[in-house]
């Protein structure tokens, strides 16, 4: 209940933690955080801190759908992830060509393409946990 109440207060700071410390019981969650998104010439770069439990991942590839503010889908990317050390953050980052950074609304983490090792590839969607330092949603 402490938990439940630490987090809600968090949340309503805007400082909500993305996962549970790697000493909590079940602490096997991907966190995504979007932390940044930087216009690049004619791309929009998207900067995306991962903070990974116990489990190693050789791959983690992610289907992303980018809506523009109207809520309309204006473009779909897979996103290499991998690999994911376990209990350690590390900052991925993808560009997004012929997309403006001003013109996105939210982002969907749709679905998990690839997740190594096998023996939990049937609920790696489950285990991500998604947050946002920016303007912009990320939804999964």
């Amino acid at each position: 209940m402490k938990l439940v109440i630490k987090m809600f207060a968090l949340t309503s700071l805007g400082l909500a933690p993305l996962a549970l410390s790697a000493e909590e019981p079940g602490q096997d969650q991907v966190a995504i955080e979007l932390n940044k998104l930087e216009q690049v010439e004619d791309a929009c770069r998207i900067y995306m801190v991962v903070r990974n439990g116990r489990t190693a991942y050789d791959s983690f590839k992610l289907d992303v759908v980018l809506f523009d503010t109207g809520g309309v889908i204006a473009s779909r990317v897979a996103v290499g992830m991998g690999p994911l050390r376990a209990e350690r953050p590390t900052v991925k980052l993808f560009d997004v060509q012929d997309q403006p950074c001003e013109g996105i609304g939210s982002l969907l983490v749709n679905e998990v393409l690839e997740c190594q090792p096998a023996d939990v590839a049937s609920d790696c969607l489950a285990r991500i946990e998604v947050g946002s330092r920016t303007d912009v949603q990320i939804l999964r």
